[in-house]
C-alpha cells in the first residue's frame, strides 16, 4: 500500500497468481512480471543482475526504494527529489525484492549486505555469485539439503543430481549447508 491508500499487486501478464489480496483491497494489478528480468525490463538474467549490481544496493538503497513505492503512483511521473528517491520504480521493487528474498535464500547475500549495511556505497557483487542465485539454483539445492535429510543424512556421494551443484562448487553437504540460510517447506515437497 503506497500513502495515497492504494493496494498494488505485481502480475505477470495475465498469469494468475495464487498470492492474491483479498477483493475488499481493490488492488491494482501492475503487469510487470515477476522475474528480476521482467521487472527490470532485460532480455536476461544475466543483465538483470548487472543492473541490480549497480544499483548499490544496501541501506541508502532501501530507504530510497521505499521512499520512491510509498509515492509510487501508475498514473503519475516520478519527479527528481534530489537524491531522495529512485526514479525507476520497477528498479526500487526488484532491488529490495533481492534484498530480502535473496538475503534469505543464500547466506552469501546476508553476510554481504550485513558488512556493507552502516556504508553509503552499498554491497557488490561477483557476477558469479548473483548468476547462482536464481531460484533454480536455489530450488536445486534445497531440494537436495532435503532429500539428503529424508535418507537418514547418508554420505554426500557424487550422483548426478549433485553434478549441477559440483559445478557451482558445492561439493559437500557442509558446501550446500553453508550456501542456504532457508530451505524449502518439506512437506510440500514429498
Amino acid at each position: 500500500m503506497n500513502q495515497y491508500g492504494s493496494w498494488y499487486k505485481i502480475g505477470d501478464g495475465g498469469r494468475s497468481s495464487t498470492l492474491m489480496l483479498p477483493p475488499e483491497y481493490e488492488s491494482v494489478s501492475l503487469d510487470w512480471g515477476e522475474r528480476y528480468e521482467d521487472l527490470l525490463q532485460v532480455p536476461s538474467h544475466r543483465q538483470a543482475m548487472e543492473k541490480l549490481d549497480s544499483a548499490g544496493l544496501g541501506r541508502d538503497f532501501a530507504t530510497k526504494a521505499v521512499r520512491t513505492l510509498s509515492c509510487y503512483r501508475p498514473d503519475v511521473q516520478v519527479q527528481q527529489e534530489g537524491d531522495l528517491i529512485i526514479n525507476d520504480p520497477r528498479l526500487a521493487l526488484a532491488g529490495l525484492i533481492f534484498m530480502i528474498k535473496e538475503s534469505a535464500r543464500f547466506n552469501t547475500f546476508r553476510d554481504r549486505f550485513a558488512h556493507v549495511w552502516d556504508s553509503d556505497t552499498g554491497a557488490r557483487f561477483f557476477m558469479q555469485e548473483l548468476m547462482c542465485c536464481n531460484i533454480y539454483s536455489w530450488a536445486k539445492i534445497s531440494r537436495t539439503l532435503l532429500r539428503w535429510k529424508k535418507d537418514g543424512y547418508p554420505t554426500w556421494s557424487p550422483k548426478a543430481e549433485y553434478d549441477y551443484l559440483k559445478n557451482m562448487g558445492i561439493a559437500s553437504e557442509k558446501n550446500a549447508l553453508d550456501a542456504v540460510g532457508l530451505v524449502y517447506n518439506l512437506n510440500f515437497l514429498f
